[in-house]
This record gives C-alpha cells, sequence and structure tokens, in this order.
C-alpha cells in the first residue's frame, strides 16, 4: 500500500482501505450481491460498497471504523435500515400523514444522537474529502470540510443546524444496491414560505440520508424534530420502495446501462 498524509489525523502514515459507508450496511452474504451505481457511473455487481484506498492511514482508519460500529447498533436498534428486519420482524408502527396516501411518519425517542450527528457527519466528510468519481457530487468549501473533519475526530463542537441532516427510511422492501450520493433540489411550498431545497442525498441499507445546504431558519424552527440531534426526538418519514425516488433512479441507472451495452454483450446476458 502507498504512503501518504491522512486526510483525517494529518499524520503520516501507510493509508489503508476505508469504506466509504459502513461494511455493516453494504456486505452481501450468502452468495448475494450488491448493485451499485452513482452519478454517470455504469452499475456494477459488488459484494461490499466502495473504499477509497487513498483517504486514511491506520490511525483515520481506526477512528471511523469505531464510529460505524456504534453507530451501526444504534440504527438497528432504532430499525432504521432494512438490515435490522432480518433481527425483528414486528412490524415497524406508522402514522399516516394527513392528505397522502404514501407518506408515514414514526417518532423515535431515547437513542445517542451526538453519536449519531458525528456519524453522519463523517460520511459527508468522506464523500466529501475523497477524490472518488463516484463522490463527485459532493463538494464543500475548506472551511465547512475542516469544520467536519474537527467534528469527526472529536475535537469540534457540533451543532445540530450545521448540515441539518434529515432521514427517511424505504418502510418496504427493495433490491438491495449502493447508490453514490447526489445534490438535488427538492422545491417547498407552505402557507407562508417558499424555498427550493438544496441537500446531498445518501443512501444505504433502505435508509435515505438528506444534508441540507439552505433550510430558511423559520422552517428550521418549525421542523427542528426532523433533524437529528436538534431535539430529544426523532421524527423519521416512511415511504414505500415503490413510491420512492430510489426506485426511479434505480430503475433510470438500469434502463441508461442496458442501452449503452453493444447488442452482442446484451444476447449474452440475456
Amino acid at each position: 500500500m502507498a504512503v501518504g498524509i491522512c486526510s483525517l489525523t494529518g499524520k503520516l502514515g501507510t493509508y489503508v482501505r476505508s469504506h466509504m459507508i459502513p461494511l455493516a450496511f453494504t456486505k452481501a452474504t450468502g452468495g448475494e450481491y450488491f448493485v451499485e451505481g452513482g452519478p454517470g457511473v455504469r452499475p456494477f455487481r459488488r459484494h461490499t460498497s466502495w473504499y477509497d484506498p487513498k483517504l486514511v492511514t491506520r490511525d483515520g482508519e481506526d477512528v471511523l471504523a469505531d464510529l460505524d460500529s456504534r453507530a451501526a447498533v444504534e440504527l438497528r436498534a432504532m430499525r432504521l435500515v432494512w438490515s435490522s428486519w432480518e433481527e425483528n420482524e414486528k412490524p415497524l408502527v406508522w402514522a399516516v400523514a394527513e392528505n397522502d396516501t404514501e407518506t408515514r411518519y414514526r417518532l423515535i425517542e431515547g437513542h445517542d444522537y451526538k453519536l449519531l450527528r458525528r456519524f453522519f457527519i463523517s460520511l459527508l466528510w468522506r464523500a466529501a474529502a475523497s477524490n472518488m468519481k463516484e463522490y463527485t457530487h459532493v463538494r464543500l468549501s475548506n472551511q465547512s470540510l475542516e469544520r467536519t473533519k474537527s467534528i469527526v475526530v472529536g475535537a469540534g463542537d457540533d451543532d445540530a443546524l450545521f448540515f441539518p441532516v434529515q432521514l427517511v427510511q424505504l418502510s418496504t422492501r427493495g433490491p438491495r444496491h449502493n447508490m453514490g450520493p447526489i445534490r438535488m433540489t427538492m422545491p417547498f411550498r407552505g402557507s407562508d414560505l417558499r424555498a427550493d431545497l438544496v441537500s446531498y442525498r445518501f443512501y444505504f441499507d433502505g435508509l435515505i440520508v438528506n444534508y441540507f445546504l439552505n433550510v430558511p431558519p423559520d422552517l428550521l424552527a418549525d421542523t427542528k424534530a426532523l433533524y437529528i440531534g436538534a431535539t430529544d426526538s426523532l421524527q423519521v418519514i416512511g415511504i414505500p420502495y415503490e413510491a420512492s425516488f430510489q426506485r426511479a433512479n434505480m430503475d433510470f441507472h438500469q434502463k441508461e446501462a442496458w442501452g449503452n451495452f453493444p447488442s452482442d454483450i446484451k444476447k449474452l446476458l440475456r
């Protein structure tokens, strides 16, 4: 392996392979595989998710791996990822949104939201600090990159409204796949406020993670329960896979990849 400066700790050392999304959520078992894709990237079959071979050294990876393992315990206890359903098949209890046949909500309390904030900020830092093509859509200013790094190593004060993190859970199962993060614009139309909300959208194991870049202060104040660490509880949105953007995006990438295959290769794959 190559020797260089760890992007997280700033120390010289030997680079190690560092998973961009925790292995706990992206490891195929029993001969299965994931469909893996990203912006402008043809989907591939993989038995695990992306790793960056030149992002961190062992010291940095130890920090990330510790965060990953502790966050995995929390997310599974909250039953926010599909892999946790295999451990407990008791149906989740959802409240139905008014005048919306698809969207659901549930309120989760009593979890370590400080840890989860640090974990999710680490995913954002990894994406912004990496040079991998699957993460080209995620770019932070030097100031924001330094602040996210200090939060990850535990040296900086966090604020739940610094890149507020919102979770959307796919409430029904779909195919297992990994998608690179994308930058999205979502129109918000309230009674007193109209805004185009910009976010970085991450996805793994049935969980959608939105990092908002420009939520107006009035809207933040009215919707704090939606953001990790802003209150003592967390309101999670649930959307069936069949009605989700994730399904539409997956279908698009599959059709795009299929259309780019030469006709003689298509015959072999049928």
